[in-house]
C-alpha cells in the first residue's frame, strides 16, 4: 500500500506541473518529457529538411536570368536594356517587345552540326527554356487613376488642365478607354494583392488583356504592337503587371511569374518582380509519401501535446501565463494546427484550378494556391524554429549548457529595459536622418528604411560617403554622435548586463554541491528510467558526509589547515566520522498520514501540517544552503584580493 502511494507523483510528461516539487520528482518528469521531445524533434527535422527542394533556387535563378538580367542589344540610338534599366513608358514597350517576348518561346536549338534550326510551332520543346511549359496565356493588367485625381493650384489653373495623382481606391479610374472603348475595367479577378515599392495594389480588379504571343503581326489583336499603338499605357497608369505561370515536369515545380512596372506621379518607372517557385503536386514519388508519413506522425505529436497543454493549463491556471515555456508550448501547438489548416486550404484551391491548367485561351490563375503554399512553407519554418528553441529547455542536463538558460533568466528584465532604451535612441536618430537625408539617400528614403539602415550600421554595414555627399555639414556630426551613443555606450552597457548575470550564475554553480545540481538528478532519473544501477560515485557518501566534505573544502579554500579544520569541528560539536541514518521526509510523512487514517497518532500536534508545508520548508533550507555557499565563495574571493594587495604592499 505504501509503495503505491509513494509512486503517486504525476506521470504526465509535463515538467511545468512539478516545477515547484522537489528536484528528484522534477528530474524524473523532465526526463520523460525529454525522451518524447527527442522523437518529436527528429520527425520535425525530417519534415522541415525534406519539404523544401534545393532545386527551387536554380528554378528561380533561371527566370531571373531570363526576364530580369537579360538585356537586348543596342538598337539604333537606344542603349541595352533589361528590367532594371526601364525608366520610361517607351522602355516598358521595348522591354516587352524584345526581352519579355524573346524569353517566352525558344524558337531555335543547335543540331548535331552546330547549326541552328527552328523548332516546329507545335513541338513540345517550344517552351520557356525548353523545359518550362507555359500554362494558359500571359496576362497584362494595369491600374489607373482619374485625370482629376488631384487638385491643381490656382496659379497654374489656366495652363494645366489635367492632374494625375497618387494611386488609391478613391482616385482609381474605372471607365472604358481605347479607340473603340475596348479596354474594360474588371472587378471579379481573384489575384492576390501585391506590395510594391510605392503602394500596395489590389489583385481583385484592373484593366486586363490576354496577351497574344504566337504568330503575331503588327495587326494581331492583343499583341504588343497593337497595344502600343492603342496607347494602352498612358499618363493615368500607375502600375502594369505582366503575369503568367509555368510548370516544369522534370522537377515537378510550378513558377508563378509577376513582372511589375510602377509609374509614380513624379514620372519615370520603378520596376520589381516576383517569381514564386512552389510544389503544388506534393505527393508523387516514394520519397514524397515518406514525407507524408512523417507529417502524419508530427500531427499525432501535436495532438498529444494538445492534451499535455490542456492538463498544464488546467493544473496551473493563470500561473501558466507567467512561464516562458508555457508560451512556447502554446505557440508550437497553435502553429501545428495552422500548418494543417494551410495544407487543406492549398489542396482545395489547387483542385479548383487544376481542370484549367492546360487551357490555351485563358489565363491560369495559380496565385492563390502558390501564395498558400508559400505561407505553409513559412509556417513550417517558424514551427521548426520554435521546436529548436525548445531544445534550450533541456540544456539543464549539462552544467555548462544550462548556464545559458540561467543567465538569460537572470538578466531578462535588464535586457528588456535596455532594449526599450535602445529603441528610443534608434527612433531619435532614424527620425533625424530621415528628415535630413531622405530626398537624396535611398537608405533614408522612408522612416522604416532608416531604422534598418541604423541597425545595419551597428554591424558595420554603413556607407558614410553617401550621406556626406547629401549633406557635408550634418553628416559628420550625425555619424559621430550615433557611433558614440549606440556603438560605444549602449552596446557596452548590453555586454555589462550579460557579464554581470553570467558572473552570478558561475558563483551559484560553484556554491551548489554536486549532488544538489539538476544534471545529477537528471542522470539518476535516466538511470531509473532505463533500469540501470545508481551512480557508483555517489553510493558511498551520505548527505551528512557530503556536507562534511563541503565544509572541509570551503575551509581549505579559505586557508585553514587540517588541524584548524578539526578545531572548527570541535568548536561546534560536529563529529565528522558520525554515521547518521538517512530519512526520506516524504516517506515519513506518508507513514504518518497512514497512522492518522488508522487513528494511531495524536492529531493535535500535526493537524495543521501538510505536505506543502514540508516541501516549502525544505525549499527554504535549500535556498539557505545556496546563500551560505554564495557567501562563502564571496569571502574566498575577498581573501584572495586581500592576499594580492598584501603581496603588492610587500613588494
Amino acid at each position: 500500500m505504501e509503495e503505491e502511494e509513494e509512486e503517486s507523483e504525476i506521470l504526465w510528461p509535463v515538467s511545468e506541473l512539478v516545477e515547484l516539487e522537489p528536484k528528484p520528482i522534477y528530474a524524473r518528469t523532465l526526463a520523460r518529457e525529454m525522451l518524447i521531445f527527442i522523437a518529436f524533434f527528429a520527425f520535425v527535422t525530417a519534415v522541415a529538411v525534406t519539404s523544401i527542394d534545393p532545386i527551387t533556387y536554380y528554378q528561380y535563378r533561371l527566370f531571373e536570368q531570363l526576364f530580369v538580367e537579360s538585356k537586348i542589344p543596342p538598337l539604333d540610338k537606344y542603349p541595352r536594356i533589361g528590367l532594371r534599366d526601364v525608366y520610361s513608358m517607351s522602355d516598358i514597350w521595348r522591354y516587352l517587345e524584345y526581352v519579355f517576348y524573346d524569353g517566352f518561346h525558344w524558337k531555335f536549338y543547335y543540331d548535331e552540326r552546330y547549326n541552328t534550326k527552328e523548332i516546329p510551332e507545335d513541338s513540345p520543346d517550344r517552351n520557356v527554356a525548353f523545359d518550362n511549359k507555359l500554362l494558359g496565356v500571359p496576362r497584362l493588367r494595369q491600374l489607373k487613376v482619374r485625370k482629376d485625381s488631384c487638385l491643381i493650384n490656382s496659379a497654374f489653373a489656366m495652363g494645366i488642365k489635367q492632374c494625375f495623382g497618387y494611386y488609391s481606391h478613391v482616385t482609381e479610374e474605372r471607365n472604358k478607354f481605347g479607340d473603340q472603348s475596348q479596354f474594360v475595367f474588371v472587378e471579379t479577378l481573384k489575384s492576390n494583392s501585391y506590395v510594391g515599392k510605392l503602394y500596395t495594389y489590389p489583385g481583385s480588379r484592373g484593366y486586363i488583356v490576354k496577351l497574344a504571343i504566337r504568330d503575331i503581326s503588327d495587326d494581331t489583336p492583343n499583341s504588343i504592337p497593337v497595344l502600343k499603338k492603342s496607347l494602352w499605357i498612358g499618363r493615368g497608369t500607375r502600375v502594369v503587371f505582366v503575369e503568367f505561370p509555368t510548370y516544369n515536369s522534370n522537377t515537378n515545380l510550378f513558377c508563378v511569374v509577376k513582372l511589375v512596372f510602377e509609374i509614380p506621379p513624379t514620372g519615370g518607372v520603378v520596376t520589381s518582380h516576383s517569381f514564386r517557385v512552389v510544389r503544388l503536386l506534393r505527393y508523387v514519388t516514394i520519397s514524397d509519401y515518406a514525407l507524408l508519413a512523417c507529417e502524419v506522425i508530427v500531427f499525432l505529436f501535436i495532438l498529444a501535446y494538445t492534451v499535455f497543454l490542456g492538463i498544464e493549463l488546467n493544473h496551473l491556471g493563470a500561473l501558466a501565463l507567467t512561464r516562458f515555456w508555457s508560451y512556447m508550448n502554446i505557440l508550437i501547438v497553435v502553429m501545428g494546427y495552422v500548418i494543417f489548416g494551410l495544407k487543406i486550404a492549398t489542396y482545395m484551391q489547387f483542385n479548383t484550378v487544376k481542370p484549367s491548367l492546360l487551357s490555351t485561351e485563358n489565363y491560369v490563375n495559380l496565385e492563390g494556391p502558390a501564395a498558400m503554399q508559400l505561407y505553409q512553407d513559412n509556417a513550417v519554418a517558424f514551427f521548426a524554429f520554435l521546436v529548436y528553441i525548445k531544445v534550450f529547455k533541456f540544456m539543464v542536463i549539462s552544467k555548462t549548457l544550462g548556464q545559458l538558460n540561467t543567465t538569460v533568466r537572470k538578466c531578462i528584465w535588464d535586457v528588456i529595459t535596455f532594449v526599450i532604451l535602445l529603441l528610443i535612441v534608434f527612433i531619435i536618430f532614424a527620425l533625424f536622418g530621415y528628415m535630413i537625408f531622405n530626398s537624396e539617400v535611398a537608405e533614408f528614403s522612408s522612416y522604416g528604411v532608416a531604422m534598418f539602415t541604423l541597425f545595419r550600421a551597428i554591424l558595420g554595414d554603413f556607407d558614410y560617403s553617401v550621406i556626406e555627399a547629401a549633406n557635408a555639414y550634418v553628416a559628420p556630426i550625425y555619424f559621430v554622435l550615433f557611433m558614440l551613443v549606440v556603438f560605444f555606450l549602449a552596446l557596452n552597457m548590453f555586454l555589462a548586463i550579460i557579464n554581470e548575470a553570467y558572473y552570478h550564475v558561475k558563483l551559484d554553480i560553484a556554491a551548489c554541491p554536486k549532488h544538489k545540481r539538476m544534471p545529477w538528478y537528471l542522470k539518476e532519473a535516466f538511470r531509473e528510467l532505463f533500469s540501470m544501477a545508481p551512480s557508483e560515485e555517489d553510493d558511498g557518501e551520505s548527505p551528512y558526509q557530503a556536507a562534511i566534505s563541503e565544509i572541509r573544502d570551503t575551509l581549505n579554500r579559505l586557508g585553514f589547515d587540517d588541524v584548524e579544520t578539526e578545531l572548527f569541528f570541535s568548536r561546534y560539536n560536529i563529529d565528522p566520522a558520525a554515521q547518521l541514518p538517512s530519512y526520506d521526509p516524504y516517506k515519513l510523512l506518508k507513514e504518518f498520514e497512514a497512522k492518522l487514517r488508522d487513528g494511531k497518532a495524536d492529531t493535535r500536534a500535526v493537524e495543521s501540517i501538510t505536505l506543502e508545508d514540508v516541501i516549502a520548508q525544505q525549499e527554504k533550507m535549500f535556498d539557505l544552503e545556496k546563500v551560505i555557499g554564495l557567501l562563502t565563495t564571496k569571502v574566498d574571493f575577498l581573501l584572495k584580493k586581500l592576499d594580492t594587495l598584501e603581496n603588492v604592499r610587500k613588494k
